[in-house]
């Protein structure tokens, strides 16, 4: 009798989940490759969600990740609408809603994370269907576009990328966007203040306005019963503002409640190690759902960017076929927000900064360099710049200003 083949599970297929399965076939992986996700949709794209999309036709489908021919081309086993509900990590068995459990010999989880819900104060009751929305899957997105509609008001309650790119959005097709942001900084966990600023500046001559320091104190229904009065505690003292609509983007929290209910190490994500491994041998963590240590002597970090969630699929899926991993590649990280393109890569640590402006067009770039090596870049609007700077900070060669564009 022959030996049953080699099962990969992959759980989750986002970017993470389907780069994986399509770059172990690329690693010459033999056996089986079995890719389960709770969602409906043949795999798409998540960026132009909060973009593109929203002003798309009604019936415009989605960015798919493959043709739904490549997953039967490459013999891996795709299962839509098939969340997985259980580990049973001593018999490595995955169950599945609606199916039989499946034996796995490798399990990866990529999945991925979920929009923070906003939680409002509701004073006088519920707010009408239709008023409050989160964008992070096509169905979110789905019902954002539904109710966006030139001359309606949108308040967006988080100062990140998510928020920023939506209101870009909605100011370019006519609508009145305020965009609610606690601290007196927007992206104020992630860009500097520099970048900040030149960003509310940019957005706020398209008409975007910004409520910074404010915190949300009640939300009520609007006239006449339709969209919601926001009560705010602004450094100015308190005002109310009136919206159609509002969409929260907070953040996001990591799925992690198969790996936590199968005995798995989480915070703040799926704990792993260096190799993307969690705690049992047989099981790793990658995308948004890992909280990964890149070193043993680093602290976990879960990497919320796609470029990220690509490499380490690439990497994982060449450890596993016994190859050698490409190298660990420069964090790096997009948002286009209307005109505006920004591009992230490396970090902030710096004991110097160089600095690009230009007016016309507006473009900005920052150049962090420490011990003389260049260590990190943000910029918009320059995307060559963004890219010999991302070269050089890889390379870690001396820093010469002449290089950078």
């Amino acid at each position: 009798m022959s030996a049953a083949p080699f099962t990969f599970v992959i759980v989750g297929a986002g970017h993470a989940g389907v780069e994986l399965a399509f770059a172990l076939r690329k690693e010459a992986a033999q056996g089986r490759i079995l890719l389960v996700d709770a969602g409906d949709a043949l795999p798409y794209h998540r960026p132009p969600l909060s973009k593109q999309y929203l002003t798309a036709g009604e019936d415009s489908p989605p960015t798919r990740l493959r043709p739904a021919q490549a997953y039967a081309d490459h013999g891996i086993e795709l299962k839509l609408g098939a969340p997985a509900t259980a580990i049973d990590r001593p018999l490595r068995r995955i169950h599945i809603d609606g199916a039989e459990p499946v034996e796995y010999d490798t399990l990866i989880l990529a999945t991925g994370a979920q929009a923070r819900p906003l939680e409002l104060p509701l004073p006088d009751g519920p707010l009408a269907p239709g008023v409050l929305h989160t964008l992070r899957t096509l169905d979110d997105a789905r019902r954002l576009r539904n109710a966006l509609r030139a001359g309606s008001a949108v308040a967006i309650v988080g100062g990140g990328y998510i928020g920023l790119e939506v209101a870009a959005v909605a100011a370019a097709s006519g609508m009145r966007a305020d965009v609610v942001e606690r601290q007196e900084q927007l992206l104020a966990r992630s860009a500097s203040a520099d970048l900040a600023t030149f960003l509310r500046t940019a957005h706020a001559s398209s008409g975007v306005r910004f409520h910074l320091g404010a915190t949300l104190r009640a939300a009520r229904p609007g006239r006449d019963g339709f969209g919601v009065q926001l009560e705010l505690d602004t450094r100015n003292g308190a005002r109310c503002l009136h919206a159609d609509l509002v969409l929260a983007g907070i953040g996001a929290t990591p799925r992690t409640r198969l790996a936590e209910a199968a005995g798995l190490a989480v915070s703040n994500g799926i704990l792993v190690d260096e190799t993307l491994r969690t705690g049992d041998p047989a099981i790793y963590a990658i995308g948004d759902c890992a909280a990964w240590r890149r070193s043993p002597e680093s602290s976990p970090v879960r990497f919320e960017s796609i470029p990220a969630a690509l490499a380490q699929a690439q990497a994982l899926a060449a450890r596993l076929c016994g190859n050698a991993a490409p190298g660990t590649a420069t964090p790096w990280f997009w948002s286009d927000q209307g005109n505006l393109k920004v591009q992230i890569a490396g970090t902030r640590d710096h004991d110097d900064i160089l600095v690009r402006r230009t007016d016309d067009p507006p473009s900005l770039s920052l150049f962090y360099v420490s011990n003389g090596r260049l260590a990190g870049v943000e910029s918009v609007n320059n995307p060559k710049g963004f890219l010999q700077a991302r070269r050089l900070i890889g390379e870690g060669a001396p820093m010469d200003a002449a290089l950078l564009l």
